[in-house]
């Protein structure tokens, strides 16, 4: 912003009246340019020196509020991503979560909502058809992850996970990351949608379970 103060004088011409005396009369201005980022100009004048001073003032105060604001923006932005990159690393390093939950595969980048499982990519399609109801997939890097998701993961993990759905596994052989995308399947419906690998729940429990069987 560049302030201007400029004097002229302006001569008036004297009277035809008979008798009057021409005269001067000094005019004084204020004026002040507001020069934009990209060269825009803009030119004010206002009728005295306080009121220049004050438009100055108040102009000037806007345009700091407004880079204040807009630091205050990129500052909480990056504290944002720094934040959620910290949470994405916690969620890799929970126990069991460097490899496929399914198929062993290393340095999954996908993951299971309802599991707290991270999936590799090969295996995340076949979550997908299994429906959300079972397995509700997103992208360690790409989607956005908001606190109680994070909790979820690192507080479940492929290791817990593993640990009830693959607990009793009948004597198959797990599919490794170079298994076809068929036996992964057979093995991922076999483990999340029959269930047949999950542990059987104690005598007492049993009886429990069938005491609740509607008759």
């Amino acid at each position: 912003m560049d302030r201007k103060k400029h004097r002229r004088k302006k001569l008036m011409t004297p009277s035809k009246t008979e008798g009057s005396a021409g005269q001067a009369e000094e005019e004084e201005n204020f004026e002040f340019i507001i020069v934009s980022s990209t060269g825009q100009t803009w030119h004010f004048e206002a009728g005295s020196f306080e009121e220049r001073d004050a438009w100055v003032q108040a102009i000037e105060s806007q345009i700091l509020a407004s880079l204040q604001c807009c630091e205050s923006s990129k500052n909480k932005a990056r504290m944002d991503s720094q934040s959620e990159a910290v949470a994405i690393q916690a969620i890799r390093n929970a126990r069991g979560n460097s490899l496929c939950v399914d198929c062993g595969a290393p340095n999954p980048t996908w993951a299971s909502l309802n599991l707290g499982a991270l999936i590799c990519i090969e295996c995340s399609g076949i979550h997908r058809n299994l429906g959300t109801h079972l397995s509700r997939v997103r992208s360690l890097d790409l989607d956005d992850w908001p606190r109680e998701l994070t909790l979820v993961l690192t507080s479940i993990g492929n290791a817990t996970a593993n640990s009830i759905w693959e607990k009793n596994p009948q004597g198959r052989c797990k599919p490794t990351h170079e298994s076809s995308r068929e036996e992964r399947e057979s093995w991922i419906r076999a483990k999340y949608e029959q269930r047949l690998f999950l542990a059987p729940l104690p005598p007492a429990e049993q009886e429990g379970a069938a005491q609740r069987q509607p008759r």
